[in-house]
C-alpha cells in the first residue's frame, strides 16, 4: 500500500488527481465501446488514455469556472472523457468569453 500512497503523491505533485484521471479513463472507456467505426487496439489505448489525462488537467478547470461542488467533480471527469477534445474546445471558448466580458 505503500508504493500506491507514493504513486499518487507523485501524480499529485504533477498536478494530476488520480481519481479525475479515472473517472475520465471510465467516460473514454464509454465512448470507445460505443464507436461504429473499427480502430485498431493502439488507438483505442491512445483515446482512453488522452480522455483520461485531458479530464484529469480540464475537470478542474471546469469545476473553479462554474462553481460546481466537490461531490459532482468526479462526473465532470467522466463527462469529460467521454466528450474528449470537444470539452477542451468548449473550455476555450469559455475562456474566450470570461477574458472578453473581462475588458
Amino acid at each position: 500500500m505503500k508504493g500506491v500512497n507514493e504513486l499518487n503523491d507523485w501524480l499529485k505533485h504533477q498536478g494530476l488527481d488520480i481519481s479525475l484521471l479515472l473517472a475520465g479513463i471510465f467516460g473514454s472507456l464509454l465512448r470507445v465501446s460505443n464507436q461504429k467505426e473499427p480502430m485498431s487496439i493502439q488507438r483505442k489505448f491512445v483515446l482512453l488514455f488522452s480522455g483520461g489525462g485531458t479530464s484529469a488537467y480540464i475537470a478542474p478547470i471546469f469545476i473553479e469556472l462554474l462553481n460546481i461542488g466537490e461531490h459532482t467533480q468526479y462526473g465532470i471527469a467522466f463527462i469529460i472523457g467521454v466528450m474528449g477534445m470537444n470539452a477542451v474546445d468548449l473550455l476555450i471558448g469559455r475562456i474566450e468569453g470570461k477574458m472578453k466580458s473581462d475588458e
